[in-house]
């Protein structure tokens, strides 16, 4: 028997189990991760000043090495590593392997309050987006148990208590016996305000599509229900509630579910309590930079103080502001240079328009209340002819109620432009989906002749109230162009929403440009980046102000640091300094209903890592000759792969010219090192010269969140569309069923033949045949023989096409020269002698 080191004897089975993993680690397939996916994290937020350990669960968290935060750099990952999974009774994994992690976070005293973006980097690259929240409050966790199978605090009398102020992070299950409820109990003073927010909706992930709603309820000392609140117009899709305490008492709160998941699972929450003000709206909504502002704080409960003085930030745009410290979450002002023009009832007709100072243009603000139901305000300000304006107004931006429609029409005349909402275009936004902003009225207007102009503010259902609060701003458009990750489809705004370039690799981007609102920039503009990591390049043609696409190359030494950082990607005409007004702004959509977002994350900088070296590489040649219209041409691709590597590499064509088509399901299988991929471009597409790249993706991943995919590019090759090398016009013609025939037709020359070049006829109808192809020159006719079967189909046909085909270099080259028809007669009857 076999003795360890120390003389002892090894038993039988551990010798075997010894062996076999000795075995198992020199003979183990390599491993290549890929990027992380980025599944939830616990707890979902924490207090200002504060460290937290997080929980997280994904998939593929191989080497993870910091976390990236996208809005702020006021939190810092201090540490993070692989964990180590659940188990259950019995000490088996919960959890598939590489699926959890523990970070540390660092959260600075200043930072923001609200919600942040978080990315996981591992060596792979960067994950998918989830949300965390920093608040001013002491946190604590729900008593009960996060894995509990019953609902310990579900009832009143099993409610756990907390002092104030406090922030309780929980969640509600679905539990065998239904979805639980959590109870909470707090001893307040007559006369003492409470507020509770909840934060459920808000936080959950990218793939939510439920539609999971919670609630609010208060139980008064003697039982009785006081009262309960669910997704509100301010927080949109969360509950919060305010009320004053009617009596000395312990009240409880009562989480609930107002509208569970369609699936088991646990949903976290986090429960704000305090004696915090919490205003559904703030009046005004807003001023000028730098100034003192005094402002109404709307929809407190009677007898709390409800005004409120503040100091504008100096620079220009949405300000979040905290009515308290403890305060959960902001509301929101604007802030504008220019007179800012408070309403003066009354005002609901033209005639009673309060005026805009005449030096207020461009830019003023006007702000109001519609404070009933069929309440209209109106305004009148002075323009001069072609002055342009950008209107927009600011309600469901700002957390109010308020459907707004507005209009502008001459003081003394009629006719007017009008408007109920608004699009990406108008409010500076790209791929932003379906977002209550766009509930908000906006115009790009000119003033059709000097004179004194009407706007009206309406709500379009005719509705209001006290909180219905609106700020209407008029701008002058000053030229930008806005920047933007575009996405292949729909479902790769989530799962790729980052930059990840390999280390002595290549990634490739399309960047989306558009136009700032009312304007139309003109000449040749260049993409400019900034806090590019060390040993990271960008690659970028200047291109037209016009262009809405730019392919954008990414590569990163082989010796760059892994590393992550946020990336502000702009535009700028060539040459010159960058406009004020340029910016990048990416969507990631959040809580989903079908293909719409009912929330999202704005970003205003690109998400891009430095990996570790992919275990693939892809290269393609210059093309011999230019891309046809109707046309189709070969590529030669060559992948490299690291040994031990065996996926199928997919190739891909994603972000062509227009009228460009790539070829669909090209996979490079283990073994095979070269192929080609055909191009193929449509009569529309537009001649002229392109930068192109293609791209190389492993089969395996998860399409949703992008976990498990590695991207690489090949370097740009050059593209040229050009117009067809020649046209066939064809002769009709007629065949008798068992008869042959000539389908002669006559060349005109284009651009002249790129090599020796054979002409065939394709789409031909049932039962016939061509002969054989024919060689074809750049000018006269040319004519195939062509036979029909006897039971040919008889009728007219026009979708026949000439295809030409040739040889370049070895690689093949086609165009479609014409397009002919055919009519098949039936065969004649035997003449009787």
């Amino acid at each position: 028997m076999p003795r360890s080191s120390h003389g002892h004897r090894l038993a039988l089975p551990a010798l075997i189990a010894t062996v076999s993993s000795l075995a198992t680690s020199l003979h183990a397939a390599p491993v290549f991760p890929g990027t992380p996916g980025f599944a939830s994290l616990w707890p979902r937020g924490a207090q200002a000043g504060t460290s937290v350990t997080l929980e997280i669960t994904g998939q593929q968290l191989i080497n993870p090495r910091s976390i990236l935060v996208v809005s702020t750099d006021k939190i810092r990952c201090t540490a993070i590593s692989p964990s180590a999974p659940p188990t259950d009774s019995r000490g088996r994994s919960r959890a598939e392997p590489n699926s959890t992690a523990s970070a540390t976070l660092e959260i600075a005293p200043d930072c923001p309050n609200g919600i942040h973006g978080l990315r996981i980097l591992t060596a792979a690259g960067l994950s998918d987006l989830r949300l965390f929240s920093v608040g001013r409050l002491p946190e604590s966790p729900e008593a009960e148990p996060r894995d509990a199978q019953a609902d310990s605090n579900g009832s009143p009398d099993r409610a756990e208590p907390f002092t104030l102020p406090t922030t309780l992070n929980g969640q509600l299950a679905l539990l065998s016996s239904g979805m639980e409820s959590d109870c909470f109990r707090v001893t307040l003073t007559k006369g003492t305000t409470f507020t509770a927010e909840l934060e459920a909706a808000r936080l959950n992930p990218q793939d939510r599509d439920d539609g999971f709603e919670a609630s609010l309820a208060i139980t008064s000392p003697d039982g009785k229900p006081l009262v309960s609140s669910g997704p509100t117009p301010f927080l949109l899709t969360d509950p919060f509630l305010s009320f004053t305490a009617p009596a000395d008492g312990a009240y409880t709160i009562t989480v609930a579910a107002a509208l569970p998941p369609d699936s088991s699972r646990r949903v976290p929450y986090r429960l704000h309590l305090s004696n915090a003000r919490r205003p559904t709206a703030i009046y005004p909504p807003g001023g000028n930079p730098g100034t003192p502002l005094e402002v109404s704080l709307i929809g407190l409960p009677d007898g709390t103080p409800a005004s409120a003085s503040l100091t504008l930030p100096a620079e220009s745009g949405t300000f979040p502001w905290l009515a308290d410290p403890h305060t959960p979450s902001p509301n929101f002002l604007r802030v504008l240079p220019g007179p800012s023009v408070l309403e003066s009832e009354p005002n609901n007709s033209p005639d009673a328009a309060n005026p805009v100072p005449d030096t207020s243009l461009p830019p003023f603000a006007v702000n109001g209340i519609l404070q009933s139901k069929g309440d209209s305000d109106s305004f009148r300000f002075s323009a001069k002819k072609n002055l342009r304006l950008n209107v927009r107004a600011f309600s469901q931006a700002l957390g109010s109620p308020a459907d707004l429609r507005l209009s502008i029409a001459p003081a003394n005349s009629k006719g007017s432009e009008r408007s109920d909402d608004s699009t990406d275009d108008l409010l500076g936004l790209i791929d932003s989906g379906t977002i209550r902003e766009k509930l908000d009225p906006a115009l790009a207007w000119k003033a059709p002749a000097d004179g004194d102009y009407i706007l009206t503010i309406s709500d379009s259902r005719s509705m209001g109230g006290p909180d219905f609060v609106y700020r209407v701003e008029c701008t002058a458009p000053a030229d930008a162009l806005l920047t933007s990750l575009a996405f292949p489809d729909n479902q790769s705004r989530t799962s790729r929403s980052t930059v990840s370039v390999a280390r002595g690799n290549r990634f490739l981007a399309m960047i989306t440009t558009s136009p700032a609102p009312g304007t139309d920039p003109q000449g040749e503009w260049e993409l400019r980046a900034e806090n590019l990591p060390p040993g990271v390049h960008m690659l970028a043609d200047p291109f037209p102000a016009s262009s809405r696409r730019v392919p954008v190359m990414f590569s990163a030494d082989a010796d760059a640091t892994v590393s992550a950082a946020s990336i502000r990607l702009l535009a700028a005409p060539r040459g010159l300094p960058t406009p004020p007004d340029a910016a990048f702004r990416q969507s990631i959509p959040l809580v989903l209903q079908g293909n719409d977002a009912l929330t999202q994350f704005l970003q205003s900088a690109l998400s891009l890592a430095v990996a570790d070296p992919l275990p693939f590489s892809i290269e393609v040649s210059t093309p011999p000759a230019a891309l046809a219209r109707d046309g189709e041409l070969d590529l030669d691709v060559s992948v490299t792969r690291l040994d031990g590597f065996n996926q199928p590499i997919d190739i891909l064509l994603e972000q062509p010219p227009r009228g460009v088509i790539g070829q669909q399901g090209l996979s490079i299988n283990p073994g095979v090192s070269r192929t080609t991929f055909r191009l193929s471009a449509r009569s529309d597409a537009a001649p002229g010269h392109h930068r192109v790249a293609l791209t190389a993706r492993n089969r395996e991943g998860d399409n949703r969140s992008g976990a498990g995919r590695m991207w690489a590019a090949s370097t740009f090759f050059p593209l040229e569309i050009s117009d067809p090398w020649l046209r066939i016009k064809f002769a009709r013609t007629r065949i008798e069923q068992g008869r042959s025939t000539t389908l002669s037709g006559t060349i005109e020359k284009l651009r002249g033949l790129p090599a020796p070049t054979s002409a065939s006829l394709i789409r031909l109808p049932r039962g016939i045949s061509l002969t054989s192809p024919v060689s074809i020159s750049d000018s006269g006719t040319v004519s195939f023989s062509i036979s029909a079967a006897p039971d040919a189909l008889v009728g007219s046909f026009s979708g026949l096409a000439c295809e030409l085909s040739s040889q370049l270099d070895g690689r093949s080259l086609k165009q479609i020269a014409g397009y002919g028809s055919l009519r098949i007669d039936p065969a004649r009857a035997a003449s009787t002698p």
